[in-house]
């Protein structure tokens, strides 16, 4: 880029007409001279910067010259073709291989399908058969004629050939065959050739090379396309670096700054990095590039999952409520795996028997982790109570049922934490309900459960009476 508008402004000076030379005074010339000198140390970096009709210059060369290029494109798209012929585009004109030219030439012009009086040959059995006009369409069950634009047929070697095959077959391909590029002229069951090669693989990839060239997707195109939107958008950040060390040198400010060497160990990043980083907060070049370096378009959102926060799945200000006014085809819905959670969670809390035993689960899960000096009389106090609570039959019942039900709960929890889709999602919950709800009917089975913990652990198998606790009467 530097080049390029030194480049323009030297070859804009040169092409001004000669002027009339005028004398100017010793002092006029002194200052010129000093003007010069200075223009002469800042010439490379403001022609970089302060250059705007460069730019233009170089935006609207490009432009005219890629008019210009499609121009002589269209105008010359059917170049190296005989039209001396009724048929220019005839298979019999050409060679076997023939350059990307005369393809672009050929695909311009269109194909060779004339509808004459097919003259007759004998095929492999000796009856004389002719080529149809009609196989140049197909027609369905409903009689719909869809044409074969790839069916072509040669009037000089009075063989039908694909011409998509012909021009962007793989001929490298493994099992490759090159009868329908060389030509068919065996009209024996001709049909039937017809629609094996249709859905050949050696077709198939050629339609698909055809189509892409047809719509300029070449791989030279794309990666030129994608070089000159790297360079442009280099070509932005480097001109706001420059812009902020012009900004910051103007007033004597000091770009670096210290990595804590010496007695003064604190770190400093320094104006410069500073300034850069303010400024790509707030630019738009460095915003709308992420956006489509990645191909985010918020408004093509069509799902939004979140847990249960506020602040994500709030209904006023939250994210999701956001992304709705922007996308509103994008409806909001509870991450699944929390919310599973939170239904575990509520059903903890349903029963006052529950609450117990999860509360005495914690305390023992606080006694083993807490790391915090107490007393020794405390802490056995503490440790007795927890061993009577553990040693109780309502303690290895209810440790026995919420086993079954969170073992099952927990898989599934982790199963949806991972990529899955909705099928697999809906398919583990199914299974999950149907588990819990067997659980119901084999109480039984877990209570005897509880019993033999009971008997191997040396614990007593009755329930304990909870001791009842009255108001005291104060008259």
């Amino acid at each position: 880029m530097l080049y390029t508008c030194t480049l323009i402004i030297i070859i804009m000076e040169s092409s001004q007409q000669p002027m009339k030379k005028i004398r100017l005074s010793g002092g006029a010339r002194k200052m010129l001279k000093q003007k010069e000198k200075s223009i002469k140390g800042n010439r490379s970096i403001l022609s970089f910067i302060q250059s705007p009709v460069s730019e233009t210059v170089i935006s609207n060369s490009k432009s005219v010259e890629f008019e210009d290029s499609s121009y002589q494109l269209e105008s010359t798209s059917t170049q190296g073709l005989d039209f001396s012929t009724e048929y220019p585009t005839d298979r019999g004109h050409f060679e076997d291989i023939i350059s990307s030219d005369m393809k672009y030439s050929i695909v311009s012009y269109g194909p060779c399908r004339p509808i004459i009086n097919f003259p007759y040959s004998p095929d492999g059995s000796g009856v004389l058969r002719k080529f149809s006009a009609s196989y140049y369409n197909m027609t369905t069950k409903s009689g719909l004629q869809i044409p074969r634009l790839w069916l072509c047929y040669s009037i000089l070697l009075n063989r039908v050939y694909c011409e998509t095959c012909w021009l962007f077959a793989n001929r490298n391909q493994k099992g490759f065959k090159n009868n329908w590029i060389v030509g068919i002229n065996d009209w024996h069951h001709m049909n039937d050739k017809i629609n094996d090669h249709e859905k050949s693989q050696t077709h198939i990839y050629a339609s698909s090379v055809r189509l892409h060239w047809s719509e300029n997707k070449t791989i030279n195109r794309h990666t030129e396309e994608q070089i000159s939107k790297e360079a442009d958008f280099w070509k932005n950040v480097l001109t706001r670096i420059i812009k902020i060390i012009l900004y910051l040198t103007e007033g004597n400010t000091a770009l670096r700054g210290n990595e804590g060497s010496g007695k003064n160990k604190s770190y400093s990043e320094g104006n410069f990095i500073r300034t850069v980083k303010l400024m790509s907060e707030f630019d738009p070049i460095l915003y709308e590039f992420i956006l489509e370096s990645y191909d985010l378009n918020v408004k093509n959102c069509r799902g939004q999952g979140y847990d249960g926060a506020s602040v994500m799945s709030g209904s006023n200000s939250g994210v999701q409520k956001r992304i709705m006014s922007v996308a509103p085809n994008a409806p909001f819905v509870h991450c699944c795996a929390h919310n599973l959670n939170l239904v575990i969670s509520d059903a903890a809390k349903s029963t006052q028997v529950a609450n117990h035993f999860f509360a005495t689960v914690q305390a023992i899960f606080n006694f083993f982790s807490s790391s915090a000096p107490r007393k020794k009389s405390d802490e056995r106090s503490e440790a007795q109570s927890l061993q009577k609570k553990m040693e109780s039959f309502q303690f290895v019942l209810m440790l026995s049922v919420w086993e079954n039900i969170l073992r099952p709960l927990h898989g599934v929890s982790k199963m949806l934490q991972r990529d899955m889709n909705l099928q697999n999602a809906r398919d583990r919950l199914k299974d999950v309900y149907y588990l819990i709800n067997e659980l119901r009917n084999n109480y039984e089975v877990i209570v005897n459960n509880a019993k033999s913990l009971c008997l191997r652990w040396s614990l007593p198998v009755t329930y304990t009476e909870p001791r009842q606790i009255y108001a005291k009467k104060t008259f």
